[in-house]
Parts: structure tokens; C-alpha cells; sequence
């Protein structure tokens, strides 16, 4: 069994299970459609991004997918640099608030072989309820930490964790500035896939385009919010 840190300081420590209805009096429940989606997001806020029908290629061999655990482990470093990539707009409005950083750190230890899935799952819902105080960018980014985490879970989290970290960079800047920061972010991330799931990626992006379009506007977006024109255009 890996050594799990328990220690203080610099190490990750374990973070509290989240005890039934501990949120119940802070966060609105939102009932889903998949049953694998956290239970812990309010409605208001929630990006729908996992499908009614599942992808069996992002669904683990002993879940009854394709993945392999070592796809799963880069699908959630991905994840993690892309909430990284917009943290400092969380800790920039609450430097003294550490559980968005935690929940990163978390999935990261997770692939590791350092941490649990359920505690890794637990940070991304304590970095999820760090933003239910919060506007704009520090609130998107806060959820991005929380969808990373949550991708030890279930790996099609890791668009939730891209299109949150999107959202918050559009919502950085000046409206008029939007669609060339979310261009930017998504270039950023597309550069960053690991080879091994890039395509997968892409073509997953390709699928639920239209679900992660949703978090920014409630009108269809008039270009595809990942910018995929097709399954393999890498370019943006």
C-alpha cells in the first residue's frame, strides 16, 4: 500500500469526508441525470458536462470501459494544469483560503499513487464549496480545482476542469476581450494534452461541445466553445 502523508506543513494531510448533509444547509442539491456526477454542486452554478450516455473509452476497464488506469492518470494531470493555469484568480481574492490548491495537489498525489480516490474526490468538493461566496473568475476557478480533483472519480470530470478554467479566464477580462481570452485558454490547453490521450480528448470535446458552451451562455455559442471544428483539428 503507498505510504498516504498525514502530515503537517508542506504535506497534504487528509481531508475531511464529506459527512451527509454537511452542504445540504449551505449549497442547493442538485439531482442529476448521471449518478456519477458529485452531489455537492449548486444548481445555480453547475456546469453540465457529463452526458446522459457515457463515452465506454472514459469509462474505466473496472467500470466496464476502455480506459486504462494510466490514461485515467493523464487525463487527471491534464485536468489539474488546466485548473492550475487560472488559480491565481481564486488566490488572488482569497490568498488565505488554501482548498482549491489542495484539491490540485490532491488529484495530483491520487496519480501518484499517494492519496485515495475518495480523498481526492473529498478536496474537489471543498474546493467546490470555496467558491459558493464568489463572483466571476474566482468562483469559475475555485470549480476547476474542484472538477480536476474529482476526476480520480470519474474521468470525464476533465472537461469540466478545462471548460471551468475557460470560463474563468473569459470572465477575467473585459467583456469585449472574452472570445480571444477563451481562445487563448483553449490553445493553452490543447498544448498541454499528453500525447497518449490527445485525441481522445479532442474527439471527447467534440461530443459535448455543446454541453460546455452552456457555461458561459445559455444561447447556443456561435462557435464551438472548445473550437473543434472537427474530431481532429488541432488547430485553433
Amino acid at each position: 500500500m503507498p505510504h498516504q502523508p498525514t502530515g503537517h506543513g508542506g504535506s497534504l494531510g487528509v481531508v475531511p469526508s464529506l459527512a451527509a448533509g454537511h452542504l445540504r444547509s449551505r449549497v442547493r442539491i442538485c439531482r442529476w441525470p448521471c449518478l456519477s456526477t458529485p452531489p455537492w454542486i449548486a444548481e445555480d452554478d453547475v456546469l453540465v458536462i457529463l452526458p446522459r450516455v457515457r463515452d465506454p473509452r472514459l469509462v474505466t476497464i473496472r467500470r466496464g470501459g476502455t480506459l486504462t488506469d494510466a490514461d485515467h492518470r493523464l487525463l487527471a494531470l491534464w485536468a489539474a494544469l488546466c485548473a492550475e493555469h487560472v488559480l491565481h484568480l481564486f488566490e488572488s481574492a482569497r490568498p488565505e483560503d488554501p482548498r482549491p490548491r489542495r484539491a490540485i495537489e490532491h488529484v495530483r498525489a491520487w496519480t501518484r499513487g499517494e492519496a485515495k480516490m475518495m480523498q481526492a474526490r473529498a478536496a474537489g468538493g471543498h474546493a467546490m464549496a470555496a467558491a459558493r461566496e464568489l463572483r466571476g473568475a474566482p468562483r469559475h476557478a475555485a470549480f476547476a480545482a474542484g472538477q480536476a480533483a474529482v476526476v480520480a472519480h470519474v474521468a470525464e470530470h476533465e472537461l469540466g476542469a478545462a471548460a471551468y478554467a475557460i470560463k474563468a479566464a473569459c470572465a477575467a477580462v473585459p467583456h469585449s476581450q472574452s472570445q480571444a481570452a477563451r481562445l487563448q485558454e483553449c490553445r493553452w490547453q490543447r498544448d498541454q494534452l499528453p500525447a497518449a490521450v490527445r485525441e481522445l480528448v479532442l474527439e471527447d470535446q467534440c461530443r459535448r461541445n455543446d454541453l460546455a458552451g452552456r457555461c458561459s451562455t445559455a444561447e447556443p455559442p456561435r462557435t464551438p466553445y472548445y473550437n473543434v471544428r472537427s474530431c481532429r483539428d488541432v488547430i485553433v
